[in-house]
């Protein structure tokens, strides 16, 4: 049988697991991420040397597990770092960018994979554009990076259950934040927490117990009023009794949720294309090497001639799923709502600098018209930030249109079209690091 090759965009747990079936079922694949290290965002590796973060023990012990089963398998595998996917044509040519350098390439696999993981929501708040506000997603990843904590006094806010996590790998590096102001109320009196897998109520009860040792305060039910900078930053939030708190800060860390990063134009390319993870569907860490296990095995069964579904994994997949669900409602609030009573001059979209004013002055778009006419959307992020907020503001009685999918899908250079080289310059030597 002649040798398949698989391109797979993305090395975090669910992309490596796909490139070990891919590899142990005889295809060759070609491994890309905007990296300079395997591991994706949950995985994340140091940049200079190891050290000893503090990670949950049963996501140490899965990732051990993924990295050992992808190195038996690395002499079919070809990686590349600090490379781009663009996005694959009409003919299913792939575009992969170099950033840093001219080594663009074309290439044309047999299938893609797409294993990007999820995109962070954060909400648009009065002042949330300010210095040192960041996502609590990209705090996380300072961490895993450097090893150390945000120095000084931080805020985390927003929703989720990455708040818990955030704030007590930050206690337990030495820094814990000032406060947690969580819109949702997962501690709440509800059953939906016990019907959660005990592995889940046993790490958030572990978050629980660095915070509280910690003295971290916790506010549930509780919002973002508005961040300020004269001087210093300062956060005012209200709570669920309406009573109005205000803290200084050096950092704020805002984090309003996770979702499927699905911004992908393949819908009329020539080859399979196939997502996993949470760049699919939100299952969390625990289901990505069990979802990409699954959808490896898919792309050897099509370019096989078999399109029967894979059943193997789909059991212990959907008990992550309906798990998810649980959280979801956990943390369920109707914060968005604030959108509407925003300011005119709170931005939206930070790429253009549009704002509220700016999104009203258009009088009832259509989400095509707020795009090409408003420029909502239209910077580097692609409305990846934006959309859903804009979508929420703009009470439109228009009919939608749907989106047009556009080549590449991210903005690229004309010079690193144009300098693209072969696929062969891509499909070499295996390279790039594991540890």
């Amino acid at each position: 049988m002649f040798e398949k090759h698989v391109l797979i965009v993305g090395a975090g747990v669910s992309g490596l697991s796909a490139a070990s079936v891919v590899a142990e079922l005889g295809s060759r694949v070609t491994l890309v991420d905007q990296a300079q290290a395997l591991g994706g965002n949950i995985y994340r590796q140091p940049v200079s040397g190891p050290y000893d973060f503090p990670m949950h023990a049963e996501h140490r012990a899965n990732w051990q597990r993924v990295i050992a089963r992808f190195e038996n398998n690395k002499k079919r595998i070809s990686i590349h770092l600090n490379k781009r996917y663009a996005g694959v044509d009409h003919s299913g040519v792939a575009f992969i960018e170099d950033p840093v350098g001219d080594n663009s390439t074309l290439i044309t696999p047999d299938a893609i994979i797409i294993a990007t993981g999820a995109s962070e929501r954060v909400q648009p708040r009065v002042g949330w554009t300010s210095p040192n506000v960041l996502t609590a997603g990209a705090m996380q990843t300072a961490m895993k990076l450097s090893g150390k904590a945000p120095l000084g006094r931080v805020v985390l806010a927003g929703s989720g259950p990455l708040l818990l996590a955030v704030g007590a790998q930050m206690a337990k590096l030495g820094n814990p934040p000032v406060a947690i102001v969580e819109a949702g109320r997962p501690f709440g009196p509800s059953l939906h927490a016990l019907g959660l897998p005990k592995e889940y109520i046993f790490e958030a009860l572990r978050y629980m117990f660095a915070l509280k040792r910690a003295g971290v305060r916790i506010y549930t039910e509780a919002e973002i009023e508005r961040i300020e900078q004269p001087n210093s930053l300062k956060v005012f939030i209200r709570d669920r009794k309406g009573r109005r708190i205000s803290f200084g800060a050096d950092f704020i860390g805002l984090h309003d949720g996770l979702k499927s990063n699905a911004g992908f134009a393949d819908k009329h390319a020539n080859v399979p294309v196939l997502r996993t993870g949470d760049c699919r569907e939100i299952l969390g860490a625990r289901a990505a090497e069990l979802d990409g296990l699954r959808v490896g095995k898919d792309v050897i069964g099509i370019l096989g001639g078999s399109n029967s579904e894979n059943d193997t994994y789909q059991a212990r997949i959907q008990k992550h799923r309906k798990a998810q669900k649980r959280i979801s409602k956990l943390y369920a609030h109707e914060s968005h709502e604030a959108l509407r009573n925003l300011p005119g001059d709170t931005v939206i979209c930070r790429c253009e600098n549009r704002t509220v004013s700016d999104l009203e002055a258009l009088e009832n778009p259509t989400a095509k018209e707020a795009r090409l006419v408003g420029r909502f959307g239209m910077g580097n992020c692609q409305g990846r930030f934006c959309a859903e907020w804009v979508q929420h503001m703009q009470n439109s009685t228009k009919p939608e249109t749907p989106p047009q999918e556009r080549w590449p899908i991210r903005p690229v250079s004309i010079a690193s079209l144009i300098g693209a080289k072969p696929e062969t310059s891509l499909i070499s030597e295996p390279k790039g690091q594991t540890s």
